[in-house]
């Protein structure tokens, strides 16, 4: 495959306090959704209730105080992303929106399943994303000096039992099932790859990289992939290299993905 400047994507931003009923006026966005059951029309923006990051009783129905989402349209190209982007941080903004350290919200990033088109680049995506866990996390942070709280609990890596697991199984509707498991860094559905380890922030240049790096990992997987050198690493490595930045192995790694991501 051609190695792309962008894929169909989407995107959804979770914060805490601001006013989910003025965001969804200012964004023209669809009502504020509280059944994560329904069918969302991603021709226009979602605002959806977040009872994981809520501050107050969700009870109370009171979306002022307690966390919500933004959740984008369908966007095509590069520059309607970034113009997506700033609108929606600057209607979370304006409407009392916050990040707090150590908080429980994230970004998540849809890119059209299109980017793991085979079965043979979707083992090529779960095993780079096993070598290199540690300093893919490490970069998730953003702004923040660590990962969110929640990050076990809704975004954590894949231990190489199961890396193997998956890359045996000849099943990849089984495997879209199993990698959709609520707590797994990725989902994967019919239409789109969701990434789901960045901490929310609403400092843009933030974003943009998470984006850049998601681009040329998934270029990368598709045109660069040294299947011998990540086979050999793969191999060498266990699941003590799982969000762990102190070894010198992961920074080893860190300074084999600067020439995959390019960021800093």
């Amino acid at each position: 495959m051609e190695k792309k400047d962008f894929y169909d994507t989407g995107f959804e931003l979770e914060s805490y306090k601001f006013d989910l009923k003025r965001a969804r006026d200012l964004l023209n966005a669809n009502g504020v959704i509280e059944n994560r059951n329904v069918c969302l029309d991603y021709s226009k923006y979602n605002v959806m209730t977040e009872e994981h990051i809520s501050f107050d009783d969700y009870n109370s129905r009171h979306y002022s105080i307690y966390g919500g989402e933004v959740i984008s349209p369908i966007i095509h190209d590069r520059k309607a992303l970034l113009k997506s982007l700033k609108e929606v941080v600057e209607v979370v903004k304006s409407t009392g929106g916050d990040i707090i350290a150590n908080s429980c919200a994230g970004f998540h990033i849809h890119v059209s399943n299109e980017a793991l088109s085979t079965k043979e680049l979707l083992n090529r995506y779960l095993k780079f994303n096993y070598v290199y866990s540690g300093p893919i996390y490490e970069q998730a942070k953003g702004d923040m000096d660590s990962l969110r709280d929640s990050i076990l609990m809704y975004a954590s890596p894949i231990r190489k039992e199961f890396v193997k697991r998956f890359i045996e199984s000849k099943d990849l509707e089984l495997i879209r099932n199993k990698l959709s498991h609520k707590n797994h860094y990725v989902r994967l559905s019919k239409n789109t790859i969701e990434d789901r380890r960045y901490n929310a922030t609403l400092n843009l240049d933030i974003l943009e990289r998470y984006y850049d790096f998601v681009i040329r990992m998934y270029n990368y997987i598709n045109t660069l992939y040294d299947e011998e050198e990540i086979n050999y690493l793969f191999d060498k490595t266990d699941d003590s290299c799982l969000m762990n930045f102190d070894k010198s192995l992961g920074t080893d790694l860190c300074n084999k993905l600067d020439k995959v991501r390019g960021l800093y």
